[in-house]
C-alpha cells in the first residue's frame, strides 16, 4: 500500500512521531506529504511541552506566528533570551531538542558577584551574544559553576556541557598555563558539588585554558592527559566539561540539578586575563 494514499489524519500521526528532519525531507516526496508536513498538529509535537512558559520568560517582545512550523523554526534560528538577557534558549533544527546557554551573569563565579571588581568585573564585548561577559582581574582560587534543573532539558537525551571563554592576548603571565579541572554531575537543588565537596562520584577532565603560555610544552607532567581548548570560529574558545544523560520525563526529580564546574584551587598562582562568556548545554543524540 502506498503510504501517501492514507488519510490525512493517519499521515499526521505518522509524521508527528518522526523528527523535524524526517518531516522536512518527506515534504519533498509528493504534494500530499507536503501539505501534511505543514500541519500544526505535526509541529506541535516537536515544540517543547513548556514552550508557552519559555515564551513568557522572553526578555524581548514576542512576535505573532501564523503556524506552529514557523514558531518551531523561529526557536531554531533565533535564540530566545531569558531572565533579563542572562540565559539563552533554542531548539536543535534537526531533532527539536532543547539547547540552553548560561551567560556570565547566570553563572556562579567565586568572588565574581559584582561586589569585588578588583577580583572579577563585568563588561560588554561586541563579539558576545550577551550584554556582559565576566572579566578576571586576578584571583588565586578559580571556581566557575553553572546550574540548570534537569527537568528543563529534553528527556532521553545525552547533553554535552561546554565552557566558552577567551584569554586576553595582551596580558603576559596569565597564570592559566596550568591545568584546570571540569566536571558535570547531578546534585540536589540545595546541594553543592566539588571542589569544596569531593564526596561526589564524578568524572573529572583537565584542560589548559591559555595555549599561548604553552607553545614550548610538548608533554605534561602526568603523561599528556590535559587537553587544549577548541577554537569555535566565532572569536571564542571552548572546552568540553562533561556529559549528562537525561532519563525518562517521569523519572526526573523536581529537585535534580545539573551542576557544571570548572576549577583550579590547588596551585597558589595568581590567575588573570580570563574572559568568561557562557556555559552551553547542547544535545548530542
Amino acid at each position: 500500500m502506498d503510504i501517501t494514499s492514507l488519510p490525512k489524519d493517519c499521515l499526521v500521526v505518522i509524521l508527528s512521531r518522526t523528527s523535524p528532519k524526517d518531516v522536512i525531507r518527506s515534504s519533498a516526496v509528493c504534494k500530499n506529504l507536503f501539505c501534511v508536513s505543514q500541519d500544526d498538529a505535526v509541529w506541535e509535537n516537536f515544540l517543547p511541552s513548556d514552550y508557552h512558559e519559555i515564551i513568557s520568560q522572553s526578555s524581548s517582545p514576542w512576535p505573532e506566528f501564523t503556524s506552529k512550523k514557523n514558531l518551531f523554526l523561529h526557536f531554531c534560528h533565533t535564540p530566545v533570551f531569558l531572565r533579563n538577557n542572562t540565559q539563552m534558549f533554542a531548539l536543535d533544527r534537526w531533532s527539536g531538542k532543547k539547547c540552553y546557554t548560561l551567560g556570565a551573569r547566570a553563572i556562579g563565579i567565586a568572588w565574581g558577584n559584582g561586589e569585588t571588581p578588583w577580583y572579577w568585573d563585568f563588561g560588554s564585548m561586541p563579539e558576545s551574544r550577551f550584554p556582559e561577559v565576566a572579566v578576571l582581574n586576578h584571583v588565586f582560587w578559580l571556581e566557575v559553576r553553572g546550574k540548570l534543573h534537569a527537568k528543563k532539558l529534553s528527556p532521553h537525551t545525552t547533553y554535552g556541557a561546554y565552557f566558552v571563554f577567551k584569554v586576553r592576548s595582551e596580558i603576559n603571565n596569565t597564570g592559566l598555563g596550568i591545568p584546570v579541572n571540569t566536571t558535570v554531575l547531578e546534585v540536589d537543588e540545595d546541594d553543592e558539588g566539588p571542589p569544596r565537596n569531593m564526596s561526589h562520584d564524578m568524572t573529572v577532565k583537565s584542560y589548559y585554558l591559555d595555549p599561548m603560555s604553552l607553545r614550548e610544552r610538548t608533554e605534561t607532567e602526568n603523561g599528556g592527559l590535559e587537553k587544549m581548548p577548541v577554537d569555535r570560529g566565532d572569536g571564542w574558545m571552548e572546552v568540553d566539561m562533561g556529559r549528562y544523560r537525561v532519563g525518562d520525563v517521569d523519572g526526573i526529580s523536581e529537585r535534580a540539578v545539573i551542576e557544571m564546574i570548572l576549577w583550579e584551587v590547588n596551585v597558589g598562582t595568581i590567575k588573570r586575563g580570563l574572559l568568561v562568556h557562557s556555559i552551553d548545554l547542547r544535545p548530542l543524540d
